[in-house]
């Protein structure tokens, strides 16, 4: 019985004394999403992540979930119009790429002029798939931004 007792000390001394085991608080890695280097370049991405990592986690929430695809839209909805009607940030050109990239979310969401609204969805139809890509209201986003970037251990 003594030596069992000694055992779990060792046992529960190590497992205490191990990096990151007792660290509520450990950052997981900040991994930039590939669209981020498509858009702002290897550089800018870089000096962003060792500067401001906080900013890659704000870009990948928005790039990846801004938004959702359904079938279904919520009851407090704004229906948009087309996905293809909307235009880049810069005002040039149109939603470029097919219905089932826009399915599969292959293509840059921060690229275009996406509106959102402070208390209701804001629902775009995709093609003839019968989907909508549906964007999220103010309040819920950042409130889902605030708990993703929380999730990798920085304060927000």
């Amino acid at each position: 019985m003594k030596n069992n007792n000694f055992i779990m000390t060792i046992l529960f001394m190590v497992l205490i004394t191990t990096p990151g085991f007792y660290d509520l608080n450990a950052q997981k890695q900040v991994v930039p999403d590939a669209k981020l280097y498509e858009m702002m370049g290897q550089e800018e991405v870089d000096m962003t992540l060792q500067l401001a990592p906080e900013k890659i986690l704000i870009y990948n929430h928005m790039i990846n979930y801004s938004f959702y695809i359904s079938n279904n839209v919520p009851s407090n909805t704004k229906i948009m119009g087309s996905v293809f009607d909307v235009k880049q940030i810069d005002g040039n050109q149109t939603l470029a790429v097919s219905e089932k990239d826009i399915l599969e979310n292959r293509f840059n969401y921060i690229e275009y002029d996406f509106r959102r609204s402070s208390k209701e969805y804001l629902a775009y139809k995709i093609g003839d798939s019968g989907s909508y890509l549906i964007v999220y209201p103010e309040d819920i986003y950042f409130e889902k931004e605030k708990a993703y970037v929380r999730s990798f251990g920085i304060k927000y």
